[in-house]
């Protein structure tokens, strides 16, 4: 049942799904804050591609629609992260349309408008056949409504962009990608990529520590575990979120979810049951080491078994995990010294060496062959 109860406010924009499609979060206050989906009215720029649902039977991997991909990250290279004000006009099985603004009111830039200049999204049929039916309506002093009004001037975008031949009307628009989704031979793809730096875009985060990553360069899709590190799960031994999950997912998504950075691929995790390799590395980003901060804030551990994979310095993570310990910052708010059982006026005496022993090592003497 749709909901005609108009909705406004300013928010920042956390992810971008498609050209047409937004998630807007609020300031958070105490917490991770809240978010809303928002589709641009009377606009439609195709789907991106997707993976198919392991949980839906006869669920298939579908191909980027015509300009889908190139309409997404026109948008997102625009606004990712930037402050937003937004009217909402209908709201339909779950869904809520409107438009939006760049900045904090309705004299930054009409996202929507931007759109239909810029060839990166079109009109939906529905636009025209209500300019027709408005247009049967105007009296006969001609004058015309300001929902009329609006909508001549969104076709009016249009028919100028399709004049001018930008965006989807070029007659050189890329094609749709060819999509690797999960890398077959995880060995082959960490000595082929071993040292460099690929450019990627986080599109997902499962936990402050693991995110999935799509890399432009080899149009594929890789899982990564960030080296060094854990971060609270979603899932505890007793099946319920661990401590500080959602507030540590929520720090890394605010500083890194839709935003361009690098990744060094420096292993793999064993495989076991799983059906697709779990890479493990380090994400390069202008503004820091997103690894560091996690452990410095008390958001994560160090962890040996990945740590022995990074090429990077380790002792800054070790540092980083002691500082939080020191502070009992978040995970480590109830964590001891492994001393603290020892009395503190036991802790320092004075006494007097009676023996010493020094091991002899002597060299190894080779087989005879």
């Amino acid at each position: 049942m749709a909901s005609s109860k108009k909705i406004i406010g300013r928010a920042v924009v956390k992810m971008v799904q498609s050209g047409d499609q937004i998630t807007v979060r609020s300031k958070p206050q105490g917490g991770p804050p809240k978010e809303k989906v928002i589709l641009f009215s009377n606009l439609t720029s195709g789907k991106p591609a997707r993976r198919a649902n392991p949980n839906i039977l006869d669920s298939t991997d579908t191909g980027d629609e015509p300009y889908a991909w190139t309409a997404r990250e026109n948008l997102r290279k625009k606004i990712i992260g930037q402050e937003v004000y937004f009217e909402v006009s209908e709201e339909m099985a779950g869904r809520s349309y409107g438009t939006v603004w760049l900045g904090n009111n309705t004299d930054g830039e009409n996202l929507t408008a931007w759109s239909l200049q810029t060839g990166n999204s079109v009109l939906r049929e529905s636009v025209r056949k209500q300019v027709d039916r408005l247009q049967s309506q105007v009296g006969e002093d001609g004058e015309e409504s300001e929902q009329l009004k609006d909508y001549k001037n969104l076709v009016a975008l249009e028919e100028k962009a399709k004049e001018e031949k930008v965006g989807r009307w070029a007659d050189d628009k890329d094609g749709p990608r060819d999509i690797t989704w999960t890398v077959s031979d995880a060995n082959l793809f960490i000595d082929t990529n071993r040292g460099k730096e690929i450019s990627a875009i986080v599109e997902h985060v499962f936990n402050a520590s693991m995110v999935r990553l799509y890399l432009p360069a080899k149009s594929t899709y890789i899982t990564l575990s960030l080296a060094g590190i854990r971060a609270p799960s979603q899932r505890g031994s007793d099946g319920s979120p661990e401590a500080f999950f959602e507030l540590a997912r929520y720090t890394v998504e605010s500083k890194l979810l839709g935003r361009d950075l690098n990744v060094i691929v420096e292993g793999a995790a064993p495989m076991g049951s799983n059906k697709e390799p779990l890479f493990v590395g380090t994400l390069v980003h202008p503004n820091g080491n997103i690894s560091e901060l996690l452990l410095k804030e008390g958001f994560a551990k160090c962890v040996d078994w990945s740590l022995g994979m990074m090429t990077g310095d380790v002792s800054k993570y070790r540092n980083a995990e002691k500082s939080a310990k020191m502070a009992r910052k978040r995970i480590w708010k109830d964590w001891q010294p492994a001393d603290a059982s020892i009395p503190e006026d036991e802790r320092e005496f004075t006494g007097k060496l009676s023996r010493l022993s020094i091991p002899i090592h002597y060299p190894s003497i080779p087989e005879m062959e």
